[in-house]
């Protein structure tokens, strides 16, 4: 999808032969070696945006989402302890 694109950009059919030269008798081709840089890019880039922005987020939302603990509880939740602690006293004493 990249590379028609970058061909076109270039004016060859595809990325072979861009970049093309001959160095004593050995014929060297940039185009190669680009096809294969593209392609890793995009992928990176791909798995970036899928993978660790979201990642990212949720580790921000759960961040976000921590309370601080309380010291010692309410006088109401003190008092329902106790009632309840002491009601399961008299259900074991009863039986």
């Amino acid at each position: 999808m990249i590379n028609p694109f970058i061909a076109s950009v270039a004016g060859k059919p595809n990325l072979d032969s861009v970049g093309t030269f001959t160095l004593n008798q050995a014929n060297f081709s940039i185009g190669l070696l680009l096809i294969p840089l593209v392609n890793f890019v995009c992928v990176g880039a791909g798995i970036y945006v899928m993978v660790v922005i979201p990642l990212n987020k949720l580790a921000e939302r759960r961040a976000r989402g921590v309370e601080p603990k309380t010291e010692a509880p309410s006088e109401e939740a003190a008092l329902l302890t106790e009632i309840r602690d002491s009601m399961q006293v008299r259900s074991r004493a009863q039986w």
